[in-house]
């Protein structure tokens, strides 16, 4: 590996990248040496892949390598993300096409969809990029397609309007764009802001005047308990193909001063919590959740979504606010979005190739349709 111009890392050689660290590489390090070492499953339930760590010109991108595990989340799986939880969500909706969905399924697993390297994977619903530039691209690109022959290369989270110049950059370098889902976001720069103003004031009087208070974790149990309202409202309410996250999951980003874990507590009960993190001016939210079971007046979604816009109001200019509840974040001055998957597959087989152009011609003419008729969660 000596003089190469880039590195790659794993459980074996990580000891090699200690030194001359900032204390944001130290954390990224923290938090996939843990993966790395007990294994993604150990943290989500339903991730099985393989961490790795690329290093180019002192930056530090994690990498996820997915193989043919068609179970996965859909932050992992491209099956499940477009044919597994979409049918799922056309069964919501009783619209039955069993057999088209299953037709599908059997198309993209004997054409190896899954295997695929994700740059810049953070197991998490949105993924917040370095600066990245057209040369560094090519390199990456390069290295990764000689190092990972078989497999698709995959950036995901990536927006026209917000990653201009990596998704333009990946564009120059034989990226492809496939539609992922509509996002929304909010800008200081935008006229939305102050046109909805005055909802989030109230929202965040509500959140004042409300018993429920924000807190840090306190002890080992409340972990369980955060494991359980996700659980309850992202596997359970939406969907399986969401992120399993476990408890330890939880204590890890608790850990790592890169994520920031709130709860919300009435007294000494734990009804609601939230994990932000940001980079470069951005605020994210990767994961939000609220006990189902306790009363809709007690609006606890109103009271995590105040408490998460005081942060971006004093901090941030950008706040990314993930997919879904879409109407909600457009009355609270967010624009809608699509997110894409930027993908390189120039180098694989002509039937993996020509699965890929299918896939890309089909999503990218049905998403949109279906997020303007509501049909899925991507809205």
């Amino acid at each position: 590996m000596a003089g190469r111009m880039l590195e790659i890392y794993d459980i074996k050689n990580l000891t090699e990248l200690t030194k001359d660290l900032t204390k944001e590489q130290e954390a990224l390090l923290d938090y996939f040496k843990a993966l790395m070492t007990k294994g993604t499953k150990y943290f989500i339930k339903n991730i099985d892949c393989e961490v790795k760590i690329l290093k180019i010109n002192n930056i530090l991108i994690p990498l996820a390598i997915s193989n043919n595990n068609y179970n996965d989340t859909l932050y992992i799986s491209m099956l499940s993300h477009y044919v597994k939880y979409i049918k799922e969500e056309f069964n919501k909706n009783n619209l039955k096409l069993g057999f088209l969905f299953k037709f599908l399924e059997n198309y993209f697993i004997k054409n190896k969809i899954n295997k695929t390297v994700y740059v810049n994977q953070w197991f998490i619903s949105t993924n917040l990029y370095p600066e990245l530039d057209n040369e560094q691209i090519y390199k990456i690109t390069n290295f990764l397609k000689n190092e990972f022959k078989d497999y698709c290369i995959v950036f995901k989270n990536i927006t026209k309007e917000y990653n201009t110049n990596l998704y333009e950059n990946l564009n120059k370098q034989g990226y492809k764009e496939i539609v992922s889902r509509q996002i929304f976001i909010k800008d200081k720069k935008l006229k939305e802001i102050s046109k909805y103003k005055y909802k989030t004031k109230k929202d965040l009087k509500f959140y004042k005047n409300s018993s429920f208070k924000a807190h840090k974790v306190q002890n080992d149990d409340d972990f369980e308990r955060i494991k359980d309202i996700y659980t309850m409202l992202y596997i359970e309410k939406y969907s399986k193909y969401n992120p399993c996250y476990t408890k330890e999951y939880f204590k890890l980003v608790s850990f790592n001063p890169i994520f920031n874990l709130e709860v919300f507590k009435n007294k000494d009960t734990i009804a609601s919590m939230c994990l932000t993190f940001a980079k470069n001016n951005t605020l994210a939210a990767p994961a939000v959740g609220y006990d189902l079971t306790l009363p809709k007046e007690l609006g606890l979604y109103r009271i995590i979504s105040a408490f998460i816009d005081e942060m971006y109001e004093k901090n941030y200019e950008i706040h990314n606010m993930s997919a879904g509840v879409g109407d909600f974040k457009i009355q609270r001055g967010a624009k809608a979005y699509f997110e894409y998957l930027m993908i390189y597959y120039k180098h694989l087989p002509l039937n993996r190739q020509i699965m890929l152009n299918f896939l890309r011609f089909t999503v990218n003419k049905t998403i949109p349709l279906l997020c303007k008729y509501k049909l899925c969660g991507f809205v």
